[in-house]
């Protein structure tokens, strides 16, 4: 097990291979429609929104999906009264209480929104042996990776395998071959016919806190949506 020590990365492949062994059970839960999605946003204001070592997480959107059914979603924001630091340990208590073969679905997560989180939470020390990090070179990234990250990573927070469906499914080449000229979110979500909230990507510090929730669920509901769509189409 080595630490990266500018970023505090731990890189694991014991562990993932652990995981690996218990993928099936883990990939039956996504058959059946039972996961957690989730996506973060990130302070702009300063023009490092993505940028971990100067700029922060401003909030989180989580949505627990049983057959199928978003059943509940949660939601913290970084406020005068609630901090980072409240917000990440929010996002480590509620993976940790979750049964672990639950995947947990992202968006472009293994490029951003994991390494994002796991680089904040040992800003605001609060590092977890049950957040692991593992560089895969074989992921390939549809942007330039955020720094100081080298690429895409397999990720379990929480006791919990990340899924990064802009991998399994909705990559570049899908995208080209349906006549998109980009792969993002909203491209692929309107295409498909699951419109959302599209703000200004570089002014999030703009929003209202009633815009930045409406958005962050917004994305989660898209990721999901995109999620089942894929799976009932039997879509490879």
């Amino acid at each position: 097990m080595s630490i990266k020590k500018d970023s505090k990365v731990i890189d694991s492949p014991q562990i993932f291979d652990g995981f690996r062994r218990v993928n099936a059970v883990t990939k039956q839960s996504l058959i059946v429609g039972d996961y957690i999605v989730w996506d973060i946003e990130t302070d702009t204001s300063g023009g490092f929104g993505l940028d971990p070592r100067n700029g922060g997480i401003v909030s989180v959107a989580i949505g627990l999906v049983k057959n199928f059914v978003m059943e509940d979603t949660f939601f913290y924001s970084v406020t005068k009264d609630f901090s980072e630091q409240a917000l990440l340990i929010g996002i480590q208590q509620i993976f940790a209480t979750a049964p672990d073969y639950l995947p947990l679905v992202g968006w472009n997560s293994s490029f951003f929104d994991a390494p994002f989180v796991f680089y904040r939470t040992n800003v605001n020390e609060l590092y977890s042996h049950s957040m692991v990090l593992s560089h895969n070179p074989l992921l390939r990234c549809k942007y330039e990776p955020i720094p100081p990250f080298v690429g895409g990573y397999d990720h379990v927070i929480g006791g919990l395998r990340g899924v990064d469906i802009t991998q399994t499914y909705y990559t570049r080449e899908w995208a080209g071959s349906n006549g998109l000229s980009s792969a993002s979110l909203d491209a692929v979500a309107n295409h498909l016919g699951f419109p959302g909230i599209k703000p200004d990507r570089e002014k999030i510090h703009e929003l209202s806190p009633d815009e930045l929730k409406a958005y962050n669920l917004s994305d989660i509901t898209r990721t999901h949506a995109l999620t089942r769509y894929w799976i009932e189409k039997g879509l490879k």
